[in-house]
Order: C-alpha cells, then structure tokens, then sequence
C-alpha cells in the first residue's frame, strides 16, 4: 500500500471504530428512554460498523507485524502519558475540567494496561474492566475504582 493509502485505512479505521462505539451509546440511551425500534437498528448498526473495521484490521493484519510486535507496540503507546497530559492540560487551561478528569482518568487506566501488557502470557486468569473509565485489575473488582470511583457493580468481569 502507498503511504496515502495506508493513512486512508488507519482513518477508516479510526471512523468506524468510533461509529460504532457511539452507536452503540445511542443504542443503550434509546433503550433507556424506551424507544425499542431506535435501540434495536442503532445496536445493529453499531454491529455493522465492527464488522466493517474487522474487514480493515484483516486487511491491515499482514502489514502488522507478528503478535509480538503488537504487544511491544501496544505497551509502548499504553505506556505514552505526554500526549494524554498534554491534551488534560489544554483542557483546563480551556476551564473544561470534566474532560481534564476524563483524561486524567484514560492516563491512570492506561498505566495499569502497561503494567499487566509487561507480560500477557503471565496475565491473570481472570480481569476486571470498570466501564466507565477502562480501569483493569485482576484481583477482584474493589468497592469503588481507584480510577473513577465507579461502584463495585460497574466491573466486568472477564475470563
């Protein structure tokens, strides 16, 4: 692939990931203000915008590299706090301090992302992800999260 297009597929990438992660927030919202009919075609869209970045990640997969390497790689960026702190210090000089949290919080999630990417083969058998700010711990889900101080029964639990 040219470089051009190369940038053009980690954009799609990038817009239809987030589609469908929004999509997927307006699905929950209309469930919640019982609108089923809305609910049920944005969960099905969010669906087929994964489907669609599955189709790029396939496509990219060979330009990759091996596991390894995405590991390395992932830990790298799991582990790059200048661009998270300089993007929660613009925020507060702009008087936005619920979106300076918001990244304060991705930078303290993301740490803990590092810590247990140090070794995947030897990651616990089971994780707990706070939805609401990512957090992961692999002890059990605590009371409240160190994070963000969701409740106990906003962790996932994943096996």
């Amino acid at each position: 692939m040219t470089e051009k297009t190369s940038e053009n597929m980690r954009q799609a990438l990038a817009d239809t990931s987030l589609e469908a992660a929004r999509n997927s927030v307006l699905a929950k919202l209309a469930q919640k203000s019982e609108r089923p009919n809305a609910a049920r075609l944005l969960k099905a869209l969010a669906l087929a915008d994964e489907a669609q970045a599955r189709r790029i990640l396939a496509l990219a997969r060979g330009k990759l590299g091996g596991l390894d390497d995405g590991l390395r790689d992932l830990a790298q960026r799991k582990a790059q706090e200048d661009a998270l702190r300089l993007k929660q210090e613009q925020a507060l000089a702009e008087g936005r301090a619920t979106e300076a949290a918001l990244f304060g919080q991705i930078l303290q999630a993301g740490r803990s992302h590092a810590e247990l990417l140090t070794d995947p083969d030897k990651s616990p058998p089971v994780l707990f992800v706070c939805q609401i700010c990512g957090y992961l711990i692999h002890t059990e889900a605590p009371e409240n999260c160190p994070v963000c101080q969701a409740v106990r029964e906003r962790f996932d639990k994943v096996e």
